[in-house]
């Protein structure tokens, strides 16, 4: 498997600058939780895409909704191994790039 780099953002979406550069890193955390953050139509590339996790806010955290998200990633490339929604609403992700 190829060892991808990109551009690496904090918790703000804030780009990382690190000795006066811009860092990089595994894009995996970055691209997952822009996924899950988006909405369908933030992405001119594919409208379809997105995790509408903001509309969940105070939704119900059901099995049809971890579908949603793992088909999301999926059509990302990603190999979703396991994804878990806790009563408190915090999202645990095991999902890796396809090679």
């Amino acid at each position: 498997m190829k060892d991808y780099k990109d551009l690496i953002s904090d918790e703000s979406f804030d780009l990382v600058i690190k000795n006066g550069d811009l860092f990089t890193g595994d894009p995996d955390y970055n691209h997952i939780r822009t996924i899950i953050m988006a909405s369908p139509g933030d992405f001119r590339f594919a409208p379809r895409m997105g995790g509408r996790i903001v509309k969940m806010k105070n939704g119900m955290w059901n099995h049809e909704y971890k579908r949603y998200l793992s088909i999301q990633l999926e059509s990302d490339n990603y190999n979703v191994n396991t994804l878990h929604i806790n009563s408190e609403g915090e999202i645990d992700i095991d999902a890796h790039r396809k090679s």
